[in-house]
């Protein structure tokens, strides 16, 4: 066997065995969980709270001009 052949039937062996796929979870949990609600859970927070307080200025609407008084018989000039 090659060098070539030798890397490939590792590379499929390892890949099979699922080895890596655990390793990569076993990083993230030790790694960026512990950063990501420490570093950035608070940030996120932030932004979504700075995004509601927007979204509740933009929402809340203006009072309804007062509407003046019409004479009920006229008729609407909408209505052409």
């Amino acid at each position: 066997m090659n060098k070539n052949q030798l890397r490939n039937g590792l590379r499929q062996s390892v890949v099979q065995s699922g080895m890596l796929e655990a390793g990569v979870d076993r990083i993230i949990s030790q790694v960026v969980d512990p950063k990501l609600n420490h570093i950035f859970r608070p940030q996120i927070e932030q932004a979504i709270h700075e995004f509601m307080a927007a979204q509740k200025k933009e929402a809340v609407p203006a009072p309804p001009p007062e509407p003046e008084s019409q004479d009920p018989a006229a008729p609407s000039q909408d209505a052409s």
